[in-house]
């Protein structure tokens, strides 16, 4: 593993204190630029929070060299642009076909040097606005979204710097000026108080005269004010208690912890595992759930940050149970972690869990590039820290290290908040309300530099797929993929939510959720004690038009792990104690998903487009009465009719070879039969287009509104597919759409709109949405509509917007193979939907040949208004009656 996780690093100074760090890898034709700014919302003053955070959003507003949208040149190019930021610091990025790093290279710089002569009121009132949507949308309409803030104001000191949210206050973001931006641009976003790292495909010589020549001329200013690791003991413990819009209780806990890097973290990272980790066999989630099923979920972790940290339990109890008992169990088992050291079967599954994340976190050029900005920022050096060094360090905790530091750090005060279910409106809901839409300032485009041309694209061919057929029917696909020691294995079955009984809704997703609960074999927790033990994951899941089985393990492992995947499936215990367990959990999942307003408005637009018996237009999940009424025997009958070899697909990406996945294949399968009857489903009618247009979710006290558009679209194997895909590129399928440019950046009413298409075997939708402030909500609506009645009447698409879309599409392509599961990913579309097995052989050629009049012709038959529906969720007092706003634009588009 050392070799794999040992990367040779270029690492230099600028003149002005710019640091930068090139790595090469020539594998993919991309590259990856990430841009560390050593400034997070610990920067700011208890006066003045969420500057660092609105100060992001305004580096993407355009400088002086190119004074427009930041992501419309860099999307043609197919890249993928963001930025974060945390406590402690703030980020950048781009992912770029390589003929694209000097464009990169030369926007982010620009940005750097020259972001204030262009920096207006205009934009700072739009990106006030962007962001007070955002929160909204992230804290404010969201179920226990105000927890996190109570437990930091519980957990720090009022002036402690990670007191406060990243995101900031709302009447501080409301109060901060132009002069406050400029002021603290003046101050971090200086080229010594950042770093600068290229991962990918690049020429070394040519991509440092880039650098020297972009940002080699910035001048640096004075150096930021240094803040020192700041200790915050509690003097006792503190507990509160909130009342919000919830169906479950939730219990918080959390106490002081240490800084990133500390000599102890990798043992308080254990002991996070041994209490509640990913492994279903940890204490709490074995005794809480199995033992006494108290929970629906808990998990544990231990946060390290630049000042200090938090080592943190958050547990979701099941209706009607009591936290109380729920914090006495944690207390308990904390006290006997202190006492007594963990076993060595737990050590030595948590071990091979950090190993396996090595490999994850350095599979994408992005995931290293960040990885070596935060060696540098929260270590200082790339030797002393670096994936071979930090997994050194977990794989030599001991057992005694894990009980000493549970005793040292957790048997002290702590911080309680706990979110109770309440019966009326959620508290304070309207205090984060502000109507803004009277203030919105409209930005003016700006002019552009010459910005740098690119090269020719560069050639990239998808991965060549190998298919075979084993002796009992099943199919496979395979993919040869040598850069890590590591294989996948996903098998779909036609075992989707669209495969569920009538009046039994739910009853395919409560039979994933039971397959991975042990076998005859290895019964109850004894699967997850042999997978922790071999390193690999097992899980079960399902969707619309799938069950399916994942298996990823080490190469080393892959005989024994994929003996335990064939187990699985062929010898299930599908046990009557886990299926009651399973059902209750399901029950409360659906509780707490139906307190979210993004889920309330998914479910609703889409049994506004198909109806609520269509196997499309129903929830996933199942309706609450369907469960019940489900017993363990509907279970097993589902499994033996839909778990079968024939309609079922093998597909496999990693270090192997076809030869012996098929080997395997036979050892376990070979004697693998039907069970059951072959029925498959009817044939799905389409939606019919009549009917109410406009469906209402009332939301009392909601801080914005939820809306979903969205009509009846095609199947996924359409050969209008690919013209489809561009017109919605187009409209709100990427940053620079149409929808988001006008309800985002012109208009200031959200923190993002988007459209997209979910497309299957027998139909699919195509649907738009956004949360908007609830006083914007009619404007918003009205904004959808018009936009999507405009493509085929009145403002079609150009030839420019035809020609950008397409070079979204194309040049983003290579991307999408980066890492075993993409192409794990598009192997899945390939059988799902019955594509040819050369399918993306020809991708990029059929988006290069589509024309206007063919795209128009497309739109003209899937993207009108007839049949569109309309869903808003929030408050009806915010919101008003909008039946007579959407029928007059309807009738309008279809008169």
């Amino acid at each position: 593993m050392s070799n794999i996780l040992e990367f040779a690093l270029d690492r230099y100074r600028l003149g002005n204190g710019l640091e930068v760090v090139l790595h090469q890898d020539r594998a993919i034709p991309i590259v990856a630029v990430n841009l560390w700014y050593h400034v997070g919302s610990k920067n700011e003053s208890p006066t003045l929070t969420g500057l660092a955070h609105l100060f992001e959003h305004l580096m993407f507003e355009g400088s002086a060299g190119y004074d427009d949208e930041y992501f419309k040149p860099l999307q043609e190019a197919g890249g993928s642009i963001n930025g974060s930021t945390s406590n402690d610091r703030t980020n950048y990025y781009e992912v770029v076909p390589s003929n694209f790093l000097e464009r990169a290279l030369w926007m982010e710089a620009d940005r750097m040097g020259r972001l204030l002569p262009v920096l207006s009121e205009a934009k700072l009132e739009n990106q006030r606005s962007v962001v007070q949507n955002e929160r909204r949308q992230r804290i404010d309409n969201q179920p226990y979204g105000r927890a996190s803030e109570v437990m930091a104001k519980q957990l720090y000191p009022d002036d402690h710097p990670y007191s406060w949210p990243v995101i900031g206050w709302m009447e501080h973001i409301e109060a901060a000026t132009l002069q406050d931006a400029k002021d603290f641009f003046e101050t971090y976003y200086r080229p010594s108080n950042a770093s600068l790292v290229v991962a990918g495909d690049f020429e070394a010589p040519t991509t440092k005269d880039w650098i020297e020549r972009y940002f080699g001329g910035i001048p640096d200013g004075s150096k930021p004010p240094i803040q020192e690791v700041i200790e915050s003991p509690l003097d006792g413990s503190r507990s509160t208690e909130l009342e919000d819009r919830v169906a479950l209780p939730r219990l918080d806990l959390a106490w002081p912890g240490i800084t990133r890097f500390h000599a102890d973290e990798p043992a308080l990272d254990f002991a996070a595992q041994v209490l509640a980790g990913r492994s279903k066999d940890s204490r709490l989630k074995r005794i809480l759930d199995r033992e006494r099923r108290l929970i629906s979920t808990i998990g544990a972790y231990n946060a390290t940050l630049k000042l200090t940290g938090q080592f943190g339990i958050r547990a979701y109890a099941l209706p009607g149970k009591s936290l109380d008992e729920i914090e006495v169990v944690i207390r308990e088992q904390i006290a006997e972690l202190a006492s007594t050291p963990p076993t060595e079967d737990e050590m030595t599954r948590i071990r091979n869990f950090y190993a396996n994340q090595a490999y994850a976190r350095i599979e994408t050029l992005l995931g290293r590039a960040d990885a070596f900005n935060h060696y540098l920022f929260y270590a200082g050096d790339l030797h002393a820290r670096s994936f071979i060094v930090e997994l050194d360090a977990y794989q030599t905790v001991t057992a005694e290290d894990v009980q000493r530091v549970t005793a040292s750090y957790l048997n002290g005060p702590y911080a309680s908040v706990r979110v109770l279910p309440q019966g009326g409106q959620a508290k304070a809901a309207r205090e984060v309300t502000e109507d803004r839409s009277g203030t919105h300032v409209p930005k003016k485009k700006g002019h552009h530099d010459h910005l740098p041309d690119a090269g020719p694209d560069p050639d990239f061919r998808a991965p060549a797929i190998e298919r075979a057929t084993a002796s009992c029917g099943l199919d496979l696909l395979f993919v040869r993929w040598p850069r890590l020691p590591r294989i996948d294995y996903l098998l779909l079955m036609r075992a989707g939510s669209s495969h569920d009984v009538a009046d039994k809704s739910g009853l395919a997703r409560l039979t994933s959720e039971l397959l991975d609960e042990g076998t005859v074999r290895h019964q109850g927790l004894g699967l997850v004690r042999k997978l922790d033990h071999l390193g690999a994951t097992l899980q079960s899941s399902m969707g619309v038009e799938s069950g399916s089985l994942s298996l990823r393990c080490l190469r080393e492992m892959r005989h024994e792990s994929f003996a335990l995947l064939a187990e699985v499936l062929r010898q299930p215990m599908l046990a009557e104690d886990d299926f009651e367990r399973e059902r209750g959990r399901l029950l409360a999942e659906i509780a707490y998903r139906e307190e979210q307003p993004a889920y309330l408005a998914d479910e609703a637009i889409d049994e506004a487009i198909f109806g609520s018996d269509h196997p499309y237009g129903r929830c996933c999940d199942g309706r609450e009465e369907d469960l019940r009424r489900i017993g363990r025997a509907d279970v097993v009958d589902f499994f033996e009719r839909r778990y079968r070899p024939d309609g079922a697909t093998l597909l496999v990406v990693g270090d192997t070879t076809l030869a012996e996945v098929m080997e395997m294949v036979e050892h376990h399968f070979a004697d693998w039969k039907q069970r059951g009857s072959t029925d498959m489903p009817t044939p799905f009618e389409r939606p019919d287009v009549n009917g109410q247009h406009v469906v209402t979710v009332d939301r009392p006290g909601s801080a914005q509104s939820v809306i979903r558009v969205g009509r009846a679209s095609i199947a996924r194997s359409s050969p209008d597919y690919l013209p489809l895909l561009v017109a919605n590129t187009v409209l709100g399928g990427q940053f620079a759409s149409r929808l988001n440019l006008s309800l985002r950046e012109e208009k200031g009413l959200t923190y993002g709109a988007r459209s997209s298409l979910t497309l299957r075997r027998a139909g699919g939708a195509f649907t738009a949405g956004a949360a908007v402030q609830s006083s914007g909500t009619r404007e918003a609506v009205e904004e959808f509509l018009t936009q999507i009645a405009s493509l085929s009447d009145g403002k079609p698409i150009t030839q420019e917007e035809l020609d950008y879309a397409k070079a979204y599409l194309i040049r983003r392509f290579p991307a999408r193979f980066e890492t075993s599961g993409g192409i794990l990913s598009h192997l899945a579309q390939l059988a799902l939907y019955d594509l040819p097995d050369d399918y993306y052989s020809h991708y990029v050629t059929g988006i290069r040949e589509l024309t206007l009049a063919t795209v128009d012709e497309v739109i003209r038959r899937h993207l009108r208004l007839e049949g569109t529906r309309v869903v808003v969720v929030g408050d009806p007092e915010q919101t008003g009656d909008l039946a007579d706003a959407v029928g007059a634009i309807m009738n309008g588009a279809t008169s």
